[in-house]
């Protein structure tokens, strides 16, 4: 293992676990790519950002109304659809009121927290809402909301307010059928933005909440991008630790929360299973690499992934391949984010989205394979063999340049099944190994004890015992380099 590499690592985890401290704040100077939102589709006009992760959503303007009531940014079906600007509106919300339409029915619908009780946060300033568009930055400050009919085209539609005195006018008649708040006269010569409730039955209730838009300065140097933000704020299990000599491994867990409930499944699969149940070997694979490789090379993946815009997940799907169509993708960039992430980004790329066209899951299988493990290993100059034995991985883990990746078996104190694992270290006594499920005690699988925890995910157990032990396949990997 290169110390180099280890110890930038550490610099960099060190950093990410302070990512989501300043989510929240407006002072965190929220962008959005837009160049990549509109590579998924060019009608993207403007990113909503709150701090409550379910409500930030992309937003559209297309020729037609309704277009993307049921329609996600890629084209695929989205039970809730897409905030879209009415038609009749500019895209870059220069006019003085901006509509734009969403669907409240369902749990996933982009304004499904719009209801009756919109004067709580509008007294309580409870709602933070963001609107980034390609031509600026705003903070859209709630005043006024109101509920009608569905059917109801026209009352929701704010008429011409020429001076103060006519918003004053309105906001009278508003609060007969609607409520303001406190910030309400704030708004008069303001470009206001309102949104307007969809819903899939005519005797609903529509729902209108009206905000002004207030100018941010430029993001600056510190920019973060809205769209990851949710991710980014969670917080994650992965640390690092020493393991025999080697300080500073990077410890990652397939059942960690940041990513314990994405699909991981390629297409067309019979069985459907989360990451944190069937993510053994990516996440085994993703600690080999980010133990072995510069964590600045990581982004070397982009190159060899199938997609031309490479890695793209999202909190639903290692792949975008089940995803609820509620958010745009997460598209890892930077070494801090493929550090992060690294378990994600193997099972990307084990699921299918690689030149090689590698398959780790499909059909019925219930077991994974490493098929993908020499290709992604090749991009770093590492050179992935089977070993003649497990004592001649044990040998060459002794060495301090390689580590190994194995499935123990039933009847080994790792697994009641099948389950890969990395063994990551070798002295005389004992065989370190780095378990990418995360437990607190082996008690299910080890009925002998004979496994001893050193930290959360890292255990060894006594070299004579290991060698009695079946790791197959197995495979040793050596840097080349």
């Amino acid at each position: 293992m290169q110390k180099t590499s280890r110890r930038l690592a550490a610099l960099i985890l060190a950093a990410l676990m302070c990512l989501g401290a300043a989510a929240s704040a407006q002072e965190a100077g929220w962008t959005a790519d837009f160049d990549f939102l509109q590579s998924l589709d060019a009608h993207v006009c403007a990113y909503l950002y709150s701090d409550q992760p379910a409500l930030s959503r992309p937003v559209v303007h297309s020729e037609q109304n309704g277009d993307y009531l049921r329609r996600s940014i890629e084209g695929t079906s989205a039970r809730g659809g897409t905030l879209a600007v009415d038609a009749a509106c500019a895209a870059d919300f220069s006019d003085p009121v901006t509509y734009v339409y969403g669907s409240r029915t369902g749990d996933l619908a982009p304004l499904d927290f719009l209801d009756a009780d919109m004067l709580t946060w509008m007294t309580a300033d409870s709602l933070t809402l963001t609107l980034l568009t390609p031509e600026g930055r705003y903070e859209m400050i709630p005043f006024a909301g109101l509920a009608t009919r569905q059917n109801d085209a026209e009352s929701w539609r704010v008429p011409s307010l020429p001076d103060r005195a006519a918003l004053e006018e309105w906001l009278e008649n508003l609060a007969q059928e609607g409520v303001y708040g406190p910030r309400a006269g704030d708004a008069w010569d303001k470009k206001w933005v309102a949104l307007v409730t969809e819903a899939s039955s005519p005797t609903s209730r529509r729902y209108v909440l009206y905000a002004y838009l207030e100018p941010l300065p430029d993001a600056g140097s510190d920019a973060r991008d809205a769209v990851k933000a949710g991710l980014d704020g969670r917080e994650t299990w992965i640390y690092t630790t020493d393991v025999g000599p080697w300080t500073d491994v990077v410890i990652y867990a397939q059942n960690d929360p940041l990513w314990s409930e994405m699909r991981y499944e390629s297409e067309w699969v019979s069985v459907y299973r989360n990451f944190g149940g069937g993510g053994c070997g990516p996440t085994a694979a993703a600690m080999i690499l980010a133990n072995m490789v510069d964590a600045v090379s990581l982004p070397r993946m982009a190159l060899y992934n199938a997609n031309s815009l490479g890695c793209l997940f999202c909190p639903c799907s290692v792949n975008r391949l089940y995803c609820d169509g509620s958010h745009a993708p997460y598209r890892l960039q930077t070494a801090e984010e493929y550090l992060r992430y690294l378990p994600v980004a193997v099972a990307n790329f084990a699921t299918g989205n690689n030149r090689w066209n590698l398959l780790a899951r499909e059909g019925s299988n219930y077991g994974s394979n490493l098929k993908f493990l020499a290709p992604l290993c090749s991009l770093f100059g590492l050179e992935v063999r089977s070993p003649d034995s497990l004592e001649e991985a044990v040998e060459a883990l002794r060495d301090g340049n390689a580590m190994a990746l194995g499935c123990t078996v039933r009847g080994d104190p790792l697994t009641n099944s099948s389950h890969f694992v990395v063994l990551a270290w070798a002295d005389e006594e004992y065989l370190y190994i780095l378990d990418p499920l995360r437990r607190d005690d082996y008690r299910a699988t080890d009925k002998y004890g004979v496994l001893e925890v050193l930290s959360p995910g890292v255990v060894r157990v006594s070299l004579r015992r290991a060698l009695g032990y079946t790791f197959s396949p197995l495979y040793l990997i050596t840097s080349s380099r």
